[in-house]
């Protein structure tokens, strides 16, 4: 199911709306020990969400 907007939030509090490729992949970068980055579509309800941790 797609969406045409997203959003990357991370535990740290950092909030990107709509990524790029090279955001996401910043964002994951930067992720330290128990820690998270959560992709999910803009809606109230979302059906579905990423989970990226290290």
């Amino acid at each position: 199911m797609g969406a045409r907007f997203y959003s990357a939030d991370s535990e740290s509090g950092d909030r990107i709306d709509d990524p790029s490729e090279d955001a996401l992949f910043m964002m994951i970068s930067d992720l330290n020990d128990n820690t998270f980055v959560v992709v999910q579509p803009d809606a109230e309800d979302p059906v579905w969400f990423a989970l990226e941790g290290v």
